[in-house]
C-alpha cells in the first residue's frame, strides 16, 4: 500500500505504526 495519510501527510511507511 503506497497511499498517503491526509492527517499526517506522510507515507504509510512513515506512520505504519500509528495506523488504526
Amino acid at each position: 500500500m503506497n497511499w498517503t495519510c491526509p492527517e499526517c501527510g506522510a507515507r504509510k511507511d512513515d506512520f505504519e505504526m500509528v495506523q488504526i
